[in-house]
């Protein structure tokens, strides 16, 4: 099969997700009224009636932020990781952190 490695500008996954311009990159969204049963209470204990969700498949399968020239964050489920932002959680992503002088990668699940 084909692989595709491409870049969009931003620091983190939360960075392209609230960029309009490239957020589709992420699957397509659209926003749900919800009924006051279903309503969900917000961070700042407001009870939320608008939920926005994916609704498309992404581009990418994988997702990686390079926080610098050793450490990175791997999403291997962007589907999961966005969904996981839309819900106002921190994505499952694996840390990563390549120590060059010995050879080694050392990696850690993280919330």
């Amino acid at each position: 099969g084909m692989s595709l490695v491409a870049t969009a500008h931003g620091c983190t996954l939360q960075d392209v997700n609230r960029n309009p311009d490239i957020r589709d990159l992420l699957g397509a969204r659209q926003t749900s009224t919800l009924g006051d049963a279903a309503a969900r209470v917000g961070q700042d204990g407001r009870k939320r009636k608008a939920q926005v969700e994916r609704i498309g498949a992404p581009v990418f399968d994988m997702a990686v932020e390079i926080h610098a020239q050793n450490q990175y964050r791997v999403f291997r489920d962007v589907a999961s990781a966005v969904d996981s932002i839309l819900r106002g959680e921190r994505p499952l992503a694996e840390l990563r952190i390549a120590d060059w002088q010995r050879g080694r990668l050392l990696k850690r699940e993280e919330r």
